[in-house]
């Protein structure tokens, strides 16, 4: 299995992409000067980093490139600052399953152009770095959360906060694994023991589901991302995401793909992991709050009143309708309906 990325397939998140960059893409790191076609798009406050773009007039200009001077204002925290707060650090284990660039233990269904028939993706940090990153984080209190698409990727994690949960001791941490669309049964088992919580990206099942079928992973594979019924089956709570801008931002969507699982064909993929509209709803509110340490004020019906009048949101449940049984949510202000949507059957 390869472990590297093969320099045959230069992929990047989404898929293939050009392996020849402008020059001012090719600069070090932390280099000293930048290229001739590089200036400041725009100043930024002391501490932050500066936003950088190329001038030069091409037919593909250069991308954006933030310097490398670290953030010094902005600290974790559990508390809003004008409406902002640092929960945590995200790291970067694998890429996409839909782009072929997630770390499998088990090879492709298809492997992309110019990989052997053991291609099953490549990780992005070594296991020594992995565990440093976790390790510093819950040494300094900070939230971790890490992207992690393939079951390679997903045991690279368990093993780096297995570690240092064992060298700090346990706590009440809510590690997330972002995504986690190949999570297999014992991974699951293993989020319980270590109180991870699972963040799925439960509208791929309708976006690439059919892809995934015929070229990523095979039927059977398939038939298991985002685990959710795994989740419930462990009393593990677990969250929902759109992943914007990957996917556009659609709550009624996420729901509606936990609780029908159907593809773009209608095909309905893993139908044993299909989960109620009651848990598909806690999975976008009190789970989500949960997962941010911000239960007490989130995450439920809520009635609150000021000089303007009493604003409140609500999400009504039917038990009728084969699609989800979440017919329409609605918010009101001042008593009047000012946003809806509803689900068909």
């Amino acid at each position: 299995m390869p472990t590297t990325r093969p320099s045959s397939y230069p992929g990047g998140y989404g898929g293939p992409r050009a392996s020849v960059s402008p020059p001012c893409r090719r600069v070090p790191p932390r280099w000293t000067s930048w290229p001739p076609c590089a200036r400041p798009r725009r100043s930024s406050p002391p501490g932050f980093p500066s936003i950088w773009s190329c001038t030069s007039r091409r037919t593909k200009p250069c991308r954006i490139r933030i310097s490398s001077r670290q953030p010094r204002n902005l600290q974790a925290a559990q508390e809003y600052s004008a409406g902002l707060r640092a929960a945590g650090i995200k790291m970067f284990l694998d890429g996409s399953p839909q782009g072929r660039t997630a770390w499998l233990t088990r090879p492709y269904h298809t492997p992309p152009p110019g990989t052997g028939a053991d291609y099953a993706g490549y990780p992005v940090i070594s296991d020594d770095v992995a565990e440093r990153q976790v390790r510093a984080g819950f040494e300094r209190g900070w939230q971790v959360l890490a992207h992690v698409n393939g079951d390679a990727a997903i045991d690279q994690f368990i093993t780096a906060i297995r570690t240092a949960t064992t060298a700090l001791g346990a706590a009440d941490r809510r590690t997330v694994a972002i995504h986690s669309q190949t999570a297999r049964a014992d991974q699951l088992d293993a989020f319980v023991e270590l109180g991870i919580i699972p963040s799925f990206f439960s509208m791929h099942t309708y976006y690439w589901g059919d892809w995934y079928r015929t070229t990523v992973l095979g039927e059977e594979r398939a038939e298991n991302i985002s685990p959710a019924r795994w989740a419930l089956d462990r009393q593990l709570p677990y969250t929902s995401h759109h992943d914007a801008p990957v996917a556009l931002p659609n709550s009624i969507a996420i729901l509606a793909s936990q609780v029908t699982r159907v593809t773009r064909s209608n095909h309905t993929l893993g139908a044993h992991q299909r989960v109620s509209a009651l848990d598909a709803v806690k999975a976008i509110t009190i789970n989500a709050a949960h997962q941010y340490f911000e239960r007490d004020t989130k995450g439920m019906r809520f009635l609150r009143r000021s000089p303007r009048g009493t604003a409140w949101t609500s999400l009504v449940q039917v038990s009728s309708g084969p699609v989800s049984g979440v017919r329409r949510a609605c918010c009101r202000w001042g008593g009047t309906e000012v946003a809806s949507v509803s689900m068909s059957k």
